[in-house]
């Protein structure tokens, strides 16, 4: 039976066409995928467009998010060293001194 079929004038297009469509588009493998060794490898055979989609969008957040991470990381130091001058600052009006703010020193 499944001669005749890849054999007919209708059968085997039919079979190149579904080899294609899967071959692009993917298997849905769902939990497999999370089977030690065994479902990465089995992922990267079937999966297909719409996984490699979901994959790279995924990588994009996930570097988004830690350009945006860093960049506040960056942002809460500027504010450290602001937050020290001026805690030094006042410190030193307490002290009685006179605060220069270019060399960072109490007169």
């Amino acid at each position: 039976m499944a001669l005749n079929v890849l054999t007919s004038r209708v059968g085997l297009p039919l079979v190149v066409a579904a080899v294609i469509v899967i071959g692009y588009e993917g298997l849905p493998i769902g939990p497999l995928r999370y089977i030690p060794f065994a479902g990465e490898y089995l992922a990267m055979i079937t999966d297909g467009r719409v996984d490699r989609v979901r994959a790279q969008a995924r990588l994009d957040v996930e570097n988004e998010s830690r350009a945006r991470a860093m960049a506040l990381i960056e942002q809460r130091s500027k504010d450290n060293a602001e937050i020290s001058d001026l805690d030094a600052a006042h410190l030193c009006a307490e002290l009685g001194g006179r605060w220069v703010p270019n060399e960072t020193r109490c007169d």
